[in-house]
């Protein structure tokens, strides 16, 4: 097999970290959605924001749920450097009104490293969600689910600007929190250690990710069983590094 279907097939095949919700469910703040659909429909969203701007000043409640509704018709019409626009606006004005630590603007700030990521700027989403990571474990620790979550979405954005060893640093503070909170066995735990000894090999360690991958098929083994997806994509990954860490011995 040739090395570059060989790691593209890796890709697919590592196991991956499965999130309670969705990105988009996580971050967005319905209530925001709910009042901008009960006003307008979609044509009329800018209006909207335009109308609650003039009549209720920049910083009021709904001037800023007005923007948020925006922000997000923006966006899945199909314009996410838009809509990260309009999310940057607002969550300085989140910040200015609410206090950095607030929810509404934990959530702004999320929507915000989102259409980043959606309109390729993978570098400002990962500093998007460093920000939001560092917040989050300030208000809620780093052993809640929301902290574990965003150390997943940082490590995503630096993989995809190209900063595997960025990308590794986080996975590593992910596998650590999934292992204090859901135990070694849990599949989000063992999909975080196969994201991690991916990165570990994507950063030119392939030791590293061989020895990494052949640990966590032993795991996989015991906790899901041989006929699992996940521990067959183990084993494919743990026999592409192992070849990987041969073919590149001294």
């Amino acid at each position: 097999m040739r090395r570059g279907s060989a790691s593209r097939s890796v890709v697919r095949s590592t196991p991956r970290w499965h999130s309670p919700l969705p990105a988009v469910a996580r971050f967005y703040p319905r209530e925001a959605i709910r009042f901008a659909d009960a006003v307008y429909a979609n044509d009329g969203t800018a209006r909207l924001s335009e109308e609650r701007t003039h009549v209720t000043g920049t910083d009021h409640p709904n001037t800023l749920q007005a923007r948020a509704r925006l922000a997000y018709k923006t966006g899945t019409a199909g314009d996410p450097a838009g809509a990260a626009a309009i999310q940057e606006e607002l969550l300085v004005a989140c910040l200015r009104m609410l206090g950095p630590d607030h929810p509404d603007t934990l959530t702004t700030m999320g929507i915000l490293a989102h259409w980043r990521d959606e309109a390729e700027d993978h570098s400002g989403a990962a500093t998007a969600w460093k920000k939001l990571l560092t917040a989050r474990v300030r208000v809620l620790g780093p052993d809640h689910p929301d902290s574990i979550t965003a150390w997943d979405q940082l490590a995503s954005s630096r993989a995809k600007a190209g900063d595997p060893e960025g990308a590794t640093a986080a996975t590593a503070e992910l596998t650590a929190g999934c292992m204090r909170l859901l135990g070694p066995d849990h599949p989000h735990t063992l999909s975080a250690q196969g994201h991690l000894a991916y990165y570990e090999g994507m950063a030119g360690d392939a030791d590293a990710a061989a020895i990494a991958f052949t640990q966590l098929l032993e795991d996989c083994l015991r906790a899901l069983g041989p006929d699992h997806p996940d521990t067959r994509a183990t084993r494919e990954c743990a026999a592409y590094w192992q070849a990987r860490a041969h073919e590149e011995a001294p």
